[in-house]
């Protein structure tokens, strides 16, 4: 329990109970400050197992996870102090034994850190490390995706705001390696900067097995595999290759929700808003075949690609003001 019975045997045992609720934080504030940096591949987890002959798609997530898990112990440690200063056995305490407590309940400051500058981008502060499964370093030729000229160059995190970044290895790049198990750990390093926090922080390592054809036989033809070279493309603002690689993913998967959403990217990235908006009422209305009627089901980012259009085109049909 965090508030314990107190008493006026000393002020040792008085401040027992506040002692050991505090020891269950400890390990929370305790931590280096830094910011948050998270590796992960195309479907989302720590691992991924491909072929060299797919694009290999890195995400990169710098956050501040920090601010948020001292946040909620500071309102833990404001409650507790709250409660326990509301009883007569706190008014028992001496002055010097309610400071005490009052200290060790006090509010931590919550970190926030600047990244990036208006001359130093904060995606050009990412780099990579590989190690072949013998401990070997491993050269990876990891590119940005164009995607990432949207993020801010600069970022102040709190708890709140994060960047996402995104990166590609090319397949005649993967070729030049060998079949086997790898590991990726992205780094931020800002030592001895001055114009934004200065330190050095890196992710989790992100496991890779590559083989040289795809381990599932079904992959080659698969949604997924579509969804990965679509992506790739969009993300890249390759948008006419994008086009090509999403009609061929319709033509195989004409119910796909998300075959149909890529193109609607794809043709408005390539300024033809009618067939993009005629794309994106199509992924709605395999939406609803597949999901039901419901509208608040409906993706937002699907959404707000159909009213940006309606918008620039005077189409209303829903009737909004």
């Amino acid at each position: 329990m965090d508030q314990q019975p107190v008493t006026r045997f000393g002020t040792g045992l008085a401040l027992a109970g506040a002692a050991l609720a505090l020891a269950l934080s400890t390990s929370v504030l305790a931590e280096e400050e830094t910011p948050d940096i998270t590796l992960f591949g195309f479907e989302g987890g720590p691992e991924v197992v491909q072929s060299m002959t797919d694009p290999l798609l890195l995400y990169v997530v710098i956050g501040n996870g920090r601010a948020a898990a001292i946040r909620r112990e500071n309102t833990r440690r404001r409650e507790i102090l709250e409660d326990f200063t509301a009883t007569p056995d706190f008014g028992k305490l001496s002055v010097t034994e309610q400071k005490v407590y009052r200290q060790r309940y006090a509010q931590s400051p919550v970190p926030e850190f600047a990244l990036g500058s208006p001359r130093t981008a904060l995606e050009s502060l990412i780099s990579f490390m590989a190690k072949d499964a013998g401990g070997n370093e491993v050269q990876f030729a990891i590119r940005p995706l164009r995607a990432n000229d949207h993020e801010a160059r600069t970022i102040q995190l709190d708890e709140a705001q994060r960047a996402m970044y995104r990166f590609v290895v090319e397949p005649r790049d993967l070729q030049s390696l060998r079949p086997g198990e790898y590991q990726i750990v992205a780094t931020v390093d800002t030592s001895g900067r001055q114009d934004m926090w200065a330190g050095w922080f890196y992710s989790r390592p992100l496991k890779l097995a590559l083989h040289s054809t795809a381990p599932d036989p079904e992959w080659s033809g698969s949604d997924r595999r579509q969804y990965l070279l679509a992506t790739v493309a969009l993300s890249d603002q390759q948008f006419a290759t994008a086009e090509n690689q999403t009609r061929q993913w319709v033509r195989m998967f004409p119910d796909s929700v998300d075959a149909w959403a890529s193109l609607g990217k794809a043709l408005e990235g390539q300024n033809r808003p009618a067939e993009a908006l005629q794309a994106f009422n199509t992924a709605v209305e395999k939406f609803r075949k597949k999901y039901g009627n419901s509208p608040q089901e409906l993706p937002d980012i699907l959404l707000e690609h159909i009213e940006r259009l309606e918008q620039a085109s005077g189409q209303n049909p829903s009737g909004k003001p």
